[in-house]
């Protein structure tokens, strides 16, 4: 048995994909490796976004307390 993950577009087994109750077949539709390189994408963008907005958000509360 085998599935196409929709990010790769690879055909892969049954094996690679995470289950999912909520999927008609019961796994995800994004392989484990797609899965994980999102999830790593998405920790990098939280952290950049808030290094890069710390001041911004910072500096009214430091006003208010004054």
């Amino acid at each position: 048995m085998s599935k196409t993950c929709y990010k790769c577009k690879e055909t892969k087994d049954y094996i690679f994909f995470c289950k999912n109750k909520n999927r008609e077949d019961g796994y995800n539709n994004l392989c484990k490796d797609c899965k994980k390189s999102d999830n790593l994408n998405n920790i990098e963008r939280t952290r950049n976004y808030y290094y890069n907005n710390y001041e911004y958000k910072r500096v009214p509360l430091i006003d208010e307390l004054g």
